[in-house]
């Protein structure tokens, strides 16, 4: 049977809450670690994670890391509002930074475009838009995107 732990709820830097459901949780507040196991279904704002695992990382109550291994699966909502959907072996994500690391047979898209990433390790920043997609020899690394032009009157038109 499933063991439901709605059990966390952090207020971190934008106000947000973080909401953890999940079969099993471990918690030790002084080391400021929880390990989160089973069916892991993390929210936070709009952005979302799913994993077998996942490990948090606190440090006074403030989110500093969250490392999710197995099945990983995520929604990540950028500042411009585009969702990115997506999965990969494991992902870190560096609250200090806003930056994601996703590592092993990753694979992103735009919500609603055809824009997509493949990859086996790639570092997404939230805040700035930095981007780094690593494939490898047999497995090269693949972007697809649909890039608007501007127009002499300035306007931009989709390709």
């Amino acid at each position: 049977m499933k063991i439901l732990f709605l059990l966390l709820f952090l207020n971190v830097a934008f106000g947000e809450f973080l909401e953890i459901v999940a079969e099993k949780f471990t918690g030790d507040n002084l080391k400021g670690v929880s390990v989160i196991e089973g069916n892991v279904d993390i929210k936070k704002g709009e952005d979302r994670l799913r994993a077998d695992k996942v490990t948090i990382y606190t440090k006074e109550n403030k989110l500093q890391e969250v490392y999710a291994e197995g099945n990983v699966d995520f929604i990540i909502t950028t500042p411009d509002s585009r969702k990115i959907k997506g999965k990969s072996k494991s992902l870190r994500y560096d609250a200090l930074q806003t930056q994601y690391h996703l590592l092993g047979d990753v694979h992103a898209q735009e919500e609603g475009k055809e824009n997509s990433l493949n990859g086996d390790e790639v570092i997404v920043n939230k805040e700035t838009g930095y981007m780094n997609v690593v494939g490898n020899k047999n497995k090269p690394a693949r972007l697809i995107f649909n890039i608007d032009e501007v127009k002499k009157d300035g306007q931009g038109s989709t390709k």
